[in-house]
């Protein structure tokens, strides 16, 4: 663990606890915007592109 100096004292410095949550928050709300991006990326793609067919785009994107 780190240690920090406190008026002569030292003190053990806990790392974690409540105060990382909103940074896992964002992590995984910036995860879920990443991949509703690439999805609507790849349906694009996939129907401008490659002129693939409605039915069988949800099986290769799935993939």
């Amino acid at each position: 663990m780190e240690k920090m100096e406190e008026k002569g004292n030292y003190v053990a410095r806990r790392k974690g606890g409540l105060v990382t949550m909103p940074f896992i928050f964002a992590n995984e709300i910036c995860e879920k915007l990443a991949v509703v991006g690439f999805n609507a990326n790849m349906i694009s793609y996939l129907t401008t592109q490659l002129h693939m067919p409605a039915t069988t785009k949800p099986s290769t994107e799935t993939v």
